[in-house]
């Protein structure tokens, strides 16, 4: 370490400085200033000390160094500026942090297992009631509630995995935070029996007068982590916590008691979806009877170029139709992208069938192949015919357990149901059965 400055001594006063350190956290590159055209994103650079100090990169150095850098890689920094930290967007304990922009030298350095990969900076939950807001923070706590994760449509149309979760520390205080995408939909039983939550990159905003948490991509989640401070919270809960009068910092959310999964019928889901105009998840059991393969005489297209540009401070991705080209009207701009499958399902169990929308991830559980395949099947010698055929094959094939989101809406001033599956997955034969045989119990004791 001798030819490399310790994070921890960085300073104003500090010249002619060089440090070695791994990348543990990468923002996506945004703009600012439309006159001017500026970029930046920003990186947290740990070293060996397990000191972690933020970097931000504009303009010239944002273009030659956004691809370059790249999480849990390690490198030399070096010839950029020290300010003092701003903390409404800097989670890490650093009072200050380093600027690059005309003047800035970046290299790859040999990787060293002596530098972790990622800290944590944790926050009591309790101090978010006095802190500016916004603000980005580490978070420990023990989860007190988890919603099942729901999807939701996004003002541009796009799909959005979701789930909301409560969780506790030793200052007496609960915060809900917004898990989205993959982390969202994480195993319900890992977030139950008070799992032990570990939050890098929480961005608190104030909403309905209380504050809530959105987890950024750029984080990270870890289960029961391996830390002084998960340990903490453990001991607290287990010596009289899980008993105390907790204060809530959020607010409850548009989400109705229907987010816990209530099982419907397909017959049944009109009505229960009108007693409210909020977001509800339900439970239907029923069957794949056909897939619209058609519209107005032409075949109807059954995958699409999705844009993956990261959305919302790196929280969820765009999702829009990018054009052959691969240019996003969304972005503006021509973007990366890759096949996502949306079709239009027609679903029957004993009483009633109805058409829902069924967007990528559940269409692959129910047809068993993802877009890319779906793509080779019909550009391939088979055409069209094979890919038609190989969704046909899952009619009826199985039992299907969907989780579906409905709202009620407004449309040409008529009320209209907007309802969409975001999970499906084969029935578990044993687990039903007995809670059908538990209904026949019920009946015939009333």
């Amino acid at each position: 370490m001798s030819d490399f400055m310790p994070i921890r001594e960085v300073t104003t006063y500090q010249k002619n400085w060089t440090i070695r350190g791994r990348v543990t956290n990468k923002t996506p590159i945004r703009t600012f200033g439309k006159a001017s055209g500026g970029k930046v994103f920003s990186v947290d650079i740990l070293d060996e000390s397990a000191v972690e100090i933020r970097a931000s990169f504009f303009n010239q150095a944002a273009d030659a160094s956004y691809d370059k850098l790249q999480k849990g890689q390690c490198y030399t920094f070096s010839k950029g500026s020290v300010r003092i930290a701003n903390k409404q967007f800097n989670s890490t304990n650093h009072k200050y942090e380093l600027v690059f922009d005309k003047f800035w030298q970046v290299d790859a350095a040999e990787d060293t297992t002596q530098i972790q990969s990622f800290r944590f900076s944790i926050v009591d939950i309790g101090s978010i009631r006095t802190r500016k807001i916004p603000c980005k923070v580490d978070l420990c706590g023990v989860v007190v509630k988890a919603n099942p994760y729901i999807s939701i449509t996004a003002k541009d149309g796009t799909e959005l995995a979701k789930r909301e979760v409560v969780i506790a520390d030793q200052s007496g205080c609960t915060i809900l935070v917004i898990l989205w995408g993959d982390r969202a939909k994480t195993e319900d039983e890992k977030f139950a029996n008070n799992t032990i939550l570990g939050l890098k990159g929480v961005l608190i905003k104030e909403w309905n007068d209380g504050r809530h948490g959105t987890h950024l991509s750029e984080g990270e989640l870890i289960l029961n982590p391996d830390i002084p401070e998960a340990q903490q919270v453990r001991q607290w809960w287990m010596q009289g916590g899980c008993n105390q009068s907790l204060v809530a910092l959020s607010t409850p959310t548009g989400v109705s008691d229907g987010g816990s999964g209530t099982v419907v019928g397909l017959a049944e889901l009109p009505q229960a979806v009108s007693k409210t105009t909020a977001i509800q998840v339900f439970i239907v059991f029923c069957r794949l009877h056909s897939v619209q393969m058609m519209r107005q005489g032409e075949p109807m297209p059954l995958y699409y170029k999705a844009c993956q540009e990261s959305k919302g401070n790196g929280t969820w991705f765009c999702n829009r139709r990018v054009d052959e080209a691969g240019f996003c009207a969304g972005c503006n701009r021509t973007v990366k992208h890759e096949l996502k499958l949306n079709i239009r399902c027609h679903y029957s169990d004993y009483l009633d069938s109805n058409w829902i929308g069924t967007f990528h991830d559940p269409a692959t559980q129910i047809l068993g192949f993802d877009a890319e395949e779906a793509s080779e099947y019909e550009s391939g010698k088979g055409g069209r015919e094979l890919l038609e055929t190989k969704i046909k094959e899952q009619y009826y094939s199985q039992p299907l357990q969907l989780m579906v989101r409905a709202k009620m809406e407004m449309f040409n001033d008529q009320p209209r149901i907007n309802v969409g599956v975001f999970d499906a997955v084969a029935v578990d034969l044993g687990s039903r059965g007995r809670d059908l045989l538990e209904e026949i119990r019920q009946m015939v004791t009333e």
